[in-house]
């Protein structure tokens, strides 16, 4: 869509108008645009999440892309077991300015098949998400920049607000789901009222703790997975610096020596 607004106003351009195209000028103007189309896309994804739950699905216009090996979600009744009509309510019925969807999304050991994989994903899921409804997809491509590796991987979608005991008893409406909660609640009719309560866990100020916490227990599951099924390496979430400081402590010297580099550059997803 953003290419073809583009091309429309490339057509529109009057020829009179004299363009600066030397050099540098050039280069600076090519980088804005860079910028700003990624930027909009980057918000399409993020502000969107009835979008976004299309794009881990490969559905729609993401359809093409492929990749999409498995899918699993847990959804109110009234979603249709479909995370594009659970995400495309959150879009409308989520408060101005309210967080739409969270993601997680981890790489899957090659090592291991697929029903293995999910192994990691169940466990996690049981270890964080249990109170929540989510929708996940494991895509499996050949890496951009690997010499032919698999980059399996996980993307999980879920909503901040929490099945409290009122929603397990009796699912709220779409509208109510997504609507503030009702203050001072005393009985799960109270509860009822308004909207399931987003978990604070989430949240601005606990979520680089939360996100500490997590990647320690997923590390931990990886290991106990690959472990299970006789596979002999393992994963440390921790930084070489810190790896490297209780390898020290232990006096092995060989690990410690190993450990002692700089870690690769973050490249990125894009």
């Amino acid at each position: 869509a953003v290419s073809g607004i583009l091309d429309k106003r490339e057509e529109s351009v009057d020829t009179n108008v004299r363009w600066d195209v030397s050099g540098l000028r050039c280069m600076a103007a090519k980088k804005t645009a860079d910028l700003v189309l990624n930027n909009i896309m980057h918000q399409m994804d993020s502000v969107f999440a009835e979008s976004h739950a299309e794009y881990i699905n490969r559905q729609a216009a993401f359809k093409k892309r492929g990749g999409c090996i498995y899918k699993k979600n847990h959804l109110p009744k009234w979603a249709d077991d479909s995370p594009k009509k659970f995400f495309a309510a959150a879009d409308k019925y989520e408060g101005v300015g309210n967080t739409r969807y969270q993601e997680i999304e981890f790489a899957l050991p090659n090592e291991l098949k697929l029903d293995q994989q999910k192994e990691i994903i169940e466990k996690f899921i049981e270890t964080h998400l249990k109170d929540f409804y989510y929708a996940y997809a494991v895509h499996d491509k050949i890496g951009t920049m690997s010499n032919g590796e698999h980059n399996t991987h996980v993307h999980i979608m879920f909503s901040e607000r929490k099945i409290d005991d009122a929603e397990k008893e009796k699912e709220r409406s779409a509208s109510k789901f997504f609507a503030y909660p009702f203050r001072n609640s005393k009985s799960l009719d109270d509860k009822r009222k308004g909207g399931a309560p987003k978990d604070r866990k989430w949240g601005n100020k606990n979520r680089a703790k939360y996100l500490a916490l997590m990647r320690e227990d997923f590390a931990l599951i990886q290991n106990e997975v690959l472990a299970k099924y006789d596979i002999p390496v393992r994963v440390d979430h921790r930084s070489l610096k810190a790896q490297r400081d209780e390898a020290l402590k232990n006096g092995d010297m060989l690990l410690a020596k190993i450990l002692d580099r700089l870690p690769e550059d973050d490249i990125g997803p894009n």
